[in-house]
């Protein structure tokens, strides 16, 4: 009995199967849409930081729905946020920065709770063109090791099409050979200003004699097609600072291989003078020194030269009597200021017992070398003569000094 009342059941199932009224689910269909604020056919230029795009998502009501994460994918550039929410009033906002590829670039916006997924900006996008050239700055050789350049760097950007300078472009600055830094660092990026100049101003590192290599280009390399495209700015440190006193001074390399300073130094030490007691003087031709204080007056890293080294020099030159045949006057043309060389000898004169001599006539340089009956090796520079000549004076008298780094 049990079976056939079973076998019943199954039967009317089987038949409400074909001839009974049952409910149909619907599927879920999201009531959300979003629009975009604003065009959504938009134009820029290669590189260009665009306008925040703003979008918004509302329900079946039109009503805005917050906290919905949309996500945001580009073509090409970048976005600031590629995973943006609305907020209370059910807006999100992006913004874009166009790629470096002409034509067409899109901005793709899609979330599953959208009925009208996904959505689209356009962006047609054109190659800049601009002109790059220097204003100032370059060709700074008589630098200081360690300290900023005199002057800054200046380029400025020109729209050929109007001929007219362009404010706002990115100028990148890179130290592309020699040490030297922009605050710390490499390189340095500087908007032009409404002038269309950019500038920046590097400092020196502490290698002497350096050649310092600077490019500028356009942070966006796209954005220049017209020549040139990029600009160089050369620099050198010929000068260095005595950290003693503050006091700075041109160095050159001479034919020897050795650095030399190309100024008469002029650091303050007992037993020095300047002449005639007048500090005028010790600003173009240093101070007067006895040999005892001269073997004090060269900074670190620098000393006061041996006679051999002196010798060595001059003979680079033509020679000093009693090396050379013609009494030095080959290498005094080359060694004093103003000559081939850039020793720049200045004729600052000599003291003795009290009494100054010979200003603008001759000088005498010490060596570290000494000599008999209290007496040590110098070097001779005397106009009249275009002399030059090596030989022994004695320590008591005032003469100038010239450093040679170690």
């Amino acid at each position: 009995m049990k079976k056939l009342e079973s076998f019943a059941l199954f039967l009317l199932l089987l038949l409400c199967l074909y001839s009974c009224d049952l409910p149909v689910i619907d599927p879920v269909i999201s009531k959300y849409s979003l629009r975009i604020l604003g065009s959504n056919n938009l134009t820029g230029f290669t590189g260009e930081t665009l306008s925040a795009i703003e979008m918004k998502v509302v329900d079946e009501n039109n009503n805005p729905v917050p906290n919905l994460e949309l996500n945001v994918m580009i073509s090409s550039g970048s976005v600031d946020d590629n995973q943006p929410i609305t907020d209370n009033q059910g807006i999100a906002s992006v913004i874009w920065t166009l790629g470096d590829t002409p034509g067409e670039q899109t901005m793709t916006i899609s979330s599953t709770e959208l009925a009208n997924n996904p959505q689209q900006v356009t962006a047609m996008v054109n190659q800049i063109s601009y002109n790059l050239a220097i204003v100032s700055g370059e060709q700074q050789f008589n630098a200081t090791t360690g300290k900023p350049l005199d002057d800054p760097f200046v380029v400025q950007i020109i729209d050929p099409a109007s001929s007219t300078a362009v404010s706002g472009v990115v100028v990148r600055f890179d130290v592309i050979e020699g040490n030297a830094s922009f605050a710390g660092s490499m390189s340095t990026n500087v908007p032009t200003n409404v002038e269309g100049r950019a500038s920046a101003t590097l400092t020196m590192g502490g290698d002497l004699l350096d050649t310092v290599l600077v490019q500028a280009r356009l942070a966006s390399s796209s954005q220049v097609i017209s020549e040139p495209e990029s600009v160089q700015f050369s620099s050198g440190t010929t000068r260095f600072t005595d950290e003693r006193d503050g006091q700075t001074y041109g160095v050159v390399r001479l034919l020897d291989g050795n650095i030399w300073t190309a100024e008469n130094l002029n650091y303050t030490l007992e037993d020095s003078w300047c002449y005639n007691d007048n500090p005028i003087s010790c600003n173009e031709y240093g101070r007067l020194y006895t040999w005892e204080s001269a073997l004090e007056a060269c900074p670190p890293g620098w000393h006061l030269p041996t006679d051999e080294e002196w010798r060595e020099m001059a003979k680079k030159y033509g020679g000093a009597h009693p090396d050379a045949t013609d009494d030095g006057e080959m290498a005094f043309d080359a060694l004093i200021n103003g000559g081939t060389s850039g020793f720049n000898a200045r004729l600052g004169g000599y003291w003795q017992s009290g009494v100054f001599y010979f200003l603008g006539n001759g000088s005498l340089y010490w060596s570290v070398t000494q000599s008999e009956n209290n007496s040590a090796e110098s070097i001779e520079f005397l106009a009249s003569r275009r002399y030059l000549g090596i030989g022994a004076i004695p320590k008591s008298v005032g003469v100038s000094v010239r450093c040679l780094q170690d």
